[in-house]
């Protein structure tokens, strides 16, 4: 489940062709400056992204960087330099969703 998600987001995050090629369409795209095979393509990306459950990726992912016991790697993260993530994680813990799944 983590790989998955791990893969998920590093394919959103990291330059890769299929990120290099949406980007290209987004910006053309209000100019008329793209195909129909591209158009397609940008559809398929929207797809894929829009049935994951982003909120729990970003939640696990998340987690992993701020969970600090006994038997986890630390990576020692500075929690005051990510105030957003940490009240992120415990605003999605409150939610219920996390033991829905």
């Amino acid at each position: 489940m983590l790989g998955r998600d791990y893969g998920g987001l590093s394919n959103m995050a990291h330059p890769t062709k299929n990120a290099a090629l949406n980007s290209v369409v987004l910006v053309t795209a209000p100019l008329g400056g793209c195909t129909s095979v591209e158009r397609a393509t940008l559809v398929q990306a929207r797809t894929s992204l829009e049935s994951e459950d982003i909120p729990m990726m970003m939640y696990r992912l998340l987690w992993l960087i701020i969970e600090e016991r006994t038997g986890l790697i630390p990576i020692e993260a500075e929690l005051s330099a990510l105030p957003m993530s940490v009240s992120y994680v415990n605003e999605y813990a409150k939610s219920g969703r996390i033991n829905a799944t």
